[in-house]
């Protein structure tokens, strides 16, 4: 079994002695990332539909969707 350097004691101690503060901090993080890469995606679309463009995600359902469609062809949701 390997024993633990001084800062690998250290990490452990403040994780172990900061409580329910590092379980909310993890989760803030993990938001702030998921928040992060969304954000892109939800303006390209609201851009999409606000300048009269189809709004409607490339990908539907797992399966591609085409942009340009015949008309009267949905794309599954």
């Amino acid at each position: 079994m390997r024993t633990l350097a001084g800062a690998d004691r250290l990490l452990f101690r403040v994780v172990r002695d900061g409580g329910g503060w590092t379980v909310t901090l993890v989760v803030v993080a993990l938001a702030g990332a998921a928040a992060e890469l969304a954000l892109p995606a939800v303006l390209g679309l609201a851009v999409d539909a606000a300048v009269g463009g189809d709004a409607a995600p490339p990908v539907a359902g797992g399966r591609l969707c085409p942009r340009r469609r015949p008309a009267g062809h949905r794309c599954p949701r």
